[in-house]
């Protein structure tokens, strides 16, 4: 099984079939809606408005702290984007403060049974316990429920040799960012009827598209 990426335009095909992800089918479904920031004005200057900064943001910070969990980071190359450099000094000293320990980073996974893809920020260890944690440059928002249950359900599928912890109990968290540096804040998220919540809606999305198309009214 071949599952390719398209970072740009967020396309996930699995052996060349296009499948959604766990961000479009939150968005389609009405649960992670940011489509009003479209009309507030960036802060920065390069973006057309704050939808597009955030946007941005969002994949910088992902990627700077992927290459600091990978023990790649060079810090002095956050000179680019001085201003967000404290959401990844946020992520280290959540690292140092959690006893936060890697094992998987921007894990793609494709969960055949339900019919979606995703990227998974971390699979990680605290406190002895396996934990799929999601990065956040914003604050605790309800669909991020939705989201860890899917990302959870959807690393079931990873063949043994990336994912050998099958039969382990496993939490799901978001870790909160911080701009001005401060440590990241954990959010746990241990409701186990979170998941039959996130596949009915994946259901509601595939029934939807029947139904309409794309996916949307």
């Amino acid at each position: 099984m071949k599952i390719d990426f398209d970072a740009e335009t967020h396309t996930y095909k699995v052996n060349r079939v296009v499948y959604p992800s766990v961000t479009q089918i939150l968005s389609d479904e009405g649960w992670s809606d940011y489509s009003f920031l479209a009309y507030r004005p960036a802060r920065d200057p390069r973006f057309e408005n704050r939808g597009e900064e955030l946007s941005y943001r969002g994949h910088w910070v992902h990627a700077a702290c992927a290459l600091l969990l990978q023990g790649r980071l060079r810090w002095d190359s956050l000179h680019s984007a001085p201003a967000w450099a404290g959401f990844v000094l946020s992520c280290q000293l959540a690292v140092d403060r959690n006893g936060i320990t890697p094992l998987l980073i921007e894990q793609i996974f494709f969960n055949p049974e339900d019919g979606y893809c995703g990227t998974i920020d971390l699979l990680c260890v605290i406190e002895d316990w396996l934990v799929v944690l999601d990065l956040k440059t914003g604050e605790k928002e309800r669909w991020h429920r939705l989201q860890t249950a899917l990302y959870r359900r959807g690393v079931l599928y990873l063949p043994v040799e990336v994912y050998p912890w099958r039969g382990e109990a496993h939490r799901r968290a978001t870790l909160h960012l911080k701009e001005d540096g401060s440590p990241g804040r954990l959010e746990w998220m241990d409701d186990v009827r979170d998941y039959e919540w996130a596949r009915a809606v994946v259901k509601s999305s595939y029934a939807r598209k029947e139904l309409y198309g794309d996916g949307r009214y």
